[in-house]
């Protein structure tokens, strides 16, 4: 049985990995992988036809923690909830008030807690909920008989030997505003000397993408005095097609990783590839900067080493690369330029908006992803539009799985 420690507007923990109100799907995701030794089960559920239209939930099922992530904003975790309490020990600041020989009355919780206001009564469901900044208790069925001296609280009343409300369900969010849910920023616990995304926008020049400009989230040397609980700094960095690797890293740091394009199936569509000497070997093969942290990979070209092509991950779970990255924040502006309409793209920018503003509308290119190992890809093929120098690929709900930016010189 799993042992967790719950602190209230903040996180649960055991001895061996924390949950923080706050922290990114793909961080916690990742977190659950290397702990697998006691989270045995995990699942991921979400809407594949809209998955803007409700959270992500990951169900820890074993354990009965289930974890809410925000959709639409950056996928952060705002809600955690502890059911079925039977299949979990829990402490509240060393003191056990959840186990197989503790049952949480409310007697236990008036005794860990000390409950500081009345609870409030829920006449559909008939439970009773008790409030305290950040946490919120559901006891049990208790009947129609408790509504009108609820306002004293569930102390007040007496009850039979062995029918004492239970709690039967915990939720644990950010705030001081029972049942709001609000999105956390990432704490401070999950920085570890990172740089993060806040938001990523183009650079336009002539009709032409020149770059992108980035904001950026680091960890502040101290907390602000006027925020004691902000530990972030904002930095702005711009990086433009043609810079140098040397360019790239003393702008946005180094990446998380460096990948060597080991093949390159669009080729066999060049009449030049077919010369023999023309062909790049291995020692000047394209690479990329992935930026994981960013949703941004940079693909720098092998022969001078500067910037080609950008591509910006969205990290929706009905992707192939869903959990590979971070997703990107980005403000893109797309232009028509024959008729000066224009449009802001983010996220949740589904494909027939952008299309709407262009007459002419070219045929996709289709994609199927798969890898060597596992050649199976459970969520079909994705459509790759070209618009200026932009490519968007699209998923079969009309969502953008990745936006790639192409430097006009290729």
């Amino acid at each position: 049985m799993l042992e967790v420690e719950i602190t209230q507007q903040r996180s649960i923990h055991t001895a061996k990995w924390e949950i923080v109100l706050g922290m990114n799907l793909y961080q916690v995701i990742k977190l659950l992988k290397l702990n697998d030794d006691q989270v045995k089960s995990v699942t991921l559920v979400y809407n594949d036809k809209d998955p803007l239209s409700a959270d992500y939930t990951l169900n820890l099922s074993n354990d009965s923690i289930l974890l809410h992530f925000d959709s639409v904003t950056r996928q952060s975790l705002k809600l955690i909830e502890l059911y079925d309490l039977k299949k979990v020990k829990l402490k509240y600041f060393g003191q056990c008030f959840n186990s197989p020989q503790v049952i949480p009355t409310i007697d236990i919780v008036n005794s860990v807690f000390g409950p500081t206001r009345p609870g409030d009564y829920n006449r559909e469901s008939q439970s009773f909920l008790m409030h305290f900044p950040g946490l919120t208790f559901f006891f049990n069925q208790i009947g129609p008989q408790v509504e009108a001296k609820s306002m004293h609280g569930l102390s007040s009343l007496q009850f039979p030997d062995g029918q004492s409300p239970v709690v039967s369900k915990i939720y644990i969010y950010a705030g001081n505003v029972p049942l709001e849910f609000i999105v956390p920023p990432l704490p401070v616990q999950c920085f570890n000397r990172s740089v993060f995304l806040d938001k990523l926008s183009n650079l336009t020049e002539n009709q032409k993408t020149i770059g992108i400009a980035c904001r950026l989230i680091v960890e502040a040397h101290a907390a602000k005095s006027y925020d004691a609980d902000n530990h972030a700094d904002y930095l702005d960095a711009t990086v433009h097609f043609d810079d140098t690797c040397q360019d790239v890293l003393s702008v946005i740091g180094s990446p998380n990783g460096v990948y060597y394009k080991t093949e390159d199936k669009i080729k066999i569509h060049n009449p030049s590839s077919i010369n023999l000497s023309t062909q790049r070997s291995q020692e000047n093969s394209d690479y990329f900067f992935n930026y994981v942290n960013f949703g941004l990979d940079i693909l720098f070209d092998g022969m001078n080493h500067t910037v080609k092509k950008f591509i910006l991950h969205t990290n929706f779970p009905c992707h192939y690369l869903f959990d590979s990255y971070f997703p990107c924040n980005f403000e893109l502006t797309v232009k028509n330029y024959s008729t000066g309409k224009d449009l802001i793209v983010t996220p949740s920018t589904r494909w027939p908006a952008i299309q709407e503003i262009f007459d002419k509308h070219l045929k996709p290119c289709i994609l199927n992803r798969s890898s060597s190992i596992n050649t199976t890809n459970p969520f079909g093929p994705t459509f790759c539009h070209l618009v200026n120098d932009m490519i968007f690929e699209v998923m079969n709900n009309g969502y953008c799985a990745s936006v790639i930016f192409i430097n006009h010189k290729d």
